[in-house]
């Protein structure tokens, strides 16, 4: 499977990242789905600020409790955003380190995979196998 992606791309990465995070997936999409839910209430941030505007300059003074109200739904935007955005980075930055430490031991037993200098045999057993 992991064969057939173009070499240096971001679906190759994200494979890497989903083989070595074996025990540890359930995380992994914990944090992604953490940060796409940030991102999504951040978006509603400039939405609740322009129905503030809109408010203001269509009723004048009288819109103004509607535009308080928007003012205060846009910065309830950004607890919620932040509420979500820094348990997902906490989750990420743990994982990431089981990640690494995994890919990095993956890196470093593969020399041994591989025949040493001087020895002849070139079986399939003994063919380095990246």
């Amino acid at each position: 499977m992991h064969d057939s992606l173009q070499s240096g791309s971001v679906a190759k990465l994200y494979a890497t990242l989903w083989r070595h995070a074996e025990g540890r997936r359930r995380q992994v999409v914990l944090f992604v789905v953490l940060l796409v839910l940030a991102q999504v209430v951040r978006l509603t941030i400039p939405w609740f600020f322009g129905e503030a505007v809109n408010a203001l300059q269509v009723h004048g003074m009288e819109g103004l409790p509607q535009a308080r109200n928007d003012l205060l739904l846009m910065l309830a935007a950004v607890g919620v955003a932040w509420t979500m955005h820094g348990p997902a980075r906490i989750v990420e930055r743990f994982t990431a380190l089981v990640v690494r430490e995994r890919f990095a031991d993956a890196l470093h037993a593969r020399p041994w995979r591989c025949p040493f200098a001087g020895t002849s045999s070139t079986t399939p057993e003994t063919r380095c196998t990246a």
